[in-house]
This record gives C-alpha cells, sequence and structure tokens, in this order.
C-alpha cells in the first residue's frame, strides 16, 4: 500500500498509507485526528460524519469541534452510530456522503 510523508520530527516519520479508486474528483477521507481544526483547512468544502455513540473518539471532544473550526463545514450526526459508523450504519454514511457530494458537483456547475 502506497505511503505519503505527512510529517517528520526527531524521532520517527509520520506516514498515511492510501488507496487510489476509481476516477473523476479525488474524495480524501481521513481519520483519526481530532487533535486541530487547522488540519482541515486545505480540504474545505467539508463534511463531517460522526456517530452520535461513539465510545473511542467521542463526538463532543472531536466531531461537533471539528465542525465548529471549520467554516462552513457540514455536520452530518448518525443517531446510534458507533466508532466505524461508516459499517456499522454503511447505508446511512452512504447516503449523507453521496448528498455531500452531489451538492458539491451541482455548486461546481453552477458556479
Amino acid at each position: 500500500m502506497p505511503k505519503l510523508l505527512v510529517s517528520r520530527d526527531d524521532r520517527t516519520d509520520v506516514e498515511i498509507s492510501y488507496e487510489d479508486q476509481g476516477a473523476g474528483r479525488p474524495v480524501v477521507l481521513v481519520h483519526g485526528w481530532p487533535l486541530s481544526g487547522r488540519s482541515w483547512e486545505a480540504q474545505v468544502p467539508t463534511l463531517v460524519l460522526h456517530g452520535d455513540s461513539d465510545a473511542v473518539v467521542p463526538f463532543e471532544a472531536s466531531g461537533r469541534r471539528t465542525a465548529e473550526m471549520v467554516p462552513g463545514a457540514e455536520l452530518v450526526v448518525i443517531a446510534g452510530g458507533p466508532h466505524g459508523v461508516n459499517v456499522s450504519h454503511a447505508a446511512q454514511f452512504n447516503a449523507a456522503l453521496l448528498d455531500f457530494l452531489g451538492g458539491q458537483t451541482a455548486a461546481a456547475r453552477a458556479g
């Protein structure tokens, strides 16, 4: 699996593994970066999808904060969604993602 070097400090490299699938405009799905809303600046428009029952990365500490810190972010909270909501609530997750992408595509065509 290919990797990108995203940071280097005195002790270790920080790499992100990625998969390149399909064709068309890229969609970047990022997981596990609740430490700073600044990490999202280069990726707006932003959709924040989060389950309200995530015991690993609680919504209040991550999803809500991210949506509040990123100007113009769209927030979708999936009721009963745990960590891994993209698997446990795949239909809701996919519908929200497709709605968001469809809206972005329509806005790009109109603008």
